[in-house]
């Protein structure tokens, strides 16, 4: 079992996913250092990778617009570019377990909420980046650097999105 961080720990990687994801972060310089912030707070204690994948997921998830449901979609993006492969690994195992979850959020425009088949507008692209998210998931950051394709998908997370071939030519 992981340690549990202290809570100054824990308000201090609060306040820095606040900076990332509130309604002021644009992009930028600032939410750079933020990320940074978050990566350099979450590296000192054991443990505290864990509160910050069940941050992001509980911001996603209470995302009612499509604003606010991609800033935390870049949030988890900038995380994977910015730090190291142990961070990586540790949150694509979180992911894997799904203690973060990245699937599409139910934003007021969404298909789900709307009760139709279908996203359009900011509702479509939030949903496209988060199927872009839950595929970069799937990739790993080698020793050298560079992304290649998991050795094994991790489990349920592809269970009853593909119909199994019909053609006998595989």
């Amino acid at each position: 079992a992981a340690a549990v961080p202290d809570r100054a720990l824990l308000t201090d990687i609060e306040a820095a996913i606040e900076r990332c994801t509130g309604s002021s972060g644009g992009g930028g310089n600032d939410d750079d250092r933020h990320v940074h912030e978050i990566l350099f707070l979450v590296s000192n204690a054991r443990g505290a990778i864990t509160f910050l994948s069940r941050r992001i997921t509980a911001r996603l998830e209470a995302a009612r617009a499509p604003a606010a449901a991609l800033r935390s979609l870049l949030l988890v993006h900038r995380l994977l570019r910015a730090g190291d492969r142990y961070f990586e690994q540790d949150f694509r195992s979180l992911w894997a377990s799904r203690e973060l979850r990245v699937d599409a959020p139910r934003c007021s425009c969404s298909p789900l909420a709307a009760g139709v088949g279908y996203a359009s507008g900011a509702c479509a692209f939030v949903h496209g980046y988060s199927a872009y998210l839950e595929g970069r998931m799937q990739w790993v950051i080698n020793q050298a650097g560079n992304l290649e394709p998991a050795r094994k998908p991790p489990p349920d997370h592809d269970a009853g999105k593909h119909m199994p071939s019909s053609s006998s030519d595989d």
